[in-house]
Formats: C-alpha cells, structure tokens, sequence
C-alpha cells in the first residue's frame, strides 16, 4: 500500500473517531535536532489545555513550528475533526531552520464537558502527516 494511501486510511480513522469527547493523542514536547534529507516540521508542543471555559466562547491558540530538516516545508493542507475547529496558516513554504505558526479557532457553542479537538497537517516533509490537539472543560 502506498504512502499516500495509508495516510488517507489514517486520516478517516482519526475523523471517525475524535469529534466530541475523548482522549488526546499528544506525545507532549518534541527535542530540537537536524534531520537530513528533507524538510521536517517539529513542533514546541503538539497539544494545548484551555482548561476550564464558559460555554459559547471563541478560543484560540497558535500552534508554533519549525523546519528543522535541510530542504524547504510546505504544509498542504490542514484539516480539523469537524466545523466547529478552524485552523488557519499562510502556506508560504518554509526554509531549513525558519519557523511558522498555525493559528486554530475553536467555537465552544454547542458542546459541554470534556472536549478534545484534533487538527491534522498534511506537509511535503518527512513526517508528512501530524496531529495537534485542543482540549477544554466547557461549563
């Protein structure tokens, strides 16, 4: 099975079964290195905790990253689990060493309890596909 292909069965898995409540897939803080061969996006911290909210409020975070691969990063595309998360980036490409940010909106109308949100980046480098997560208690 080719890569693509596999990336896309993975994506499906993960939208079937994230929106609403659950728990996170984070791995927590990521060590700066230099990988050769290719571009390489490495996060500060693939996860954010909002902690406690009020119901209807508009959060935000911005996600920062950088190119610690050798080659240009480009991030294709960037999904969320469903409509009520907006992640939003420039798509300009990245050069070995530069950093970039991705900010992401999430709209608590309509949830309570124990929410977490994942956003899926789809980049042309060597870990093509990563996964960020947003958690919040919604009173």
């Amino acid at each position: 099975m080719n890569r693509i292909i596999k990336i896309q069965i993975f994506t499906m898995l993960i939208l079937l079964t994230s929106c609403g409540t659950g728990a996170d897939s984070g791995q927590g803080f990521t060590e700066a290195s230099v990988h050769e061969g290719g571009g390489y996006i490495e996060f500060r911290n693939i996860r954010h905790d909002f902690g406690t909210v009020r119901h209807g409020e508009q959060l935000v975070h911005t996600f920062r990253y950088r190119n610690t691969g050798d080659a240009p990063l480009v991030i294709h595309s960037a999904s969320a689990d469903c409509g009520c998360t907006v992640p939003e980036f420039d798509g300009r490409p990245l050069g070995p060493g530069e950093e970039g940010s991705l900010r992401v909106v999430f709209d608590t109308r309509g949830f309570r309890g124990r929410q977490v949100k994942t956003i899926n980046l789809f980049t042309n480098a060597d870990n093509a596909l990563v996964t960020l997560a947003l958690r919040a208690m919604i009173e």
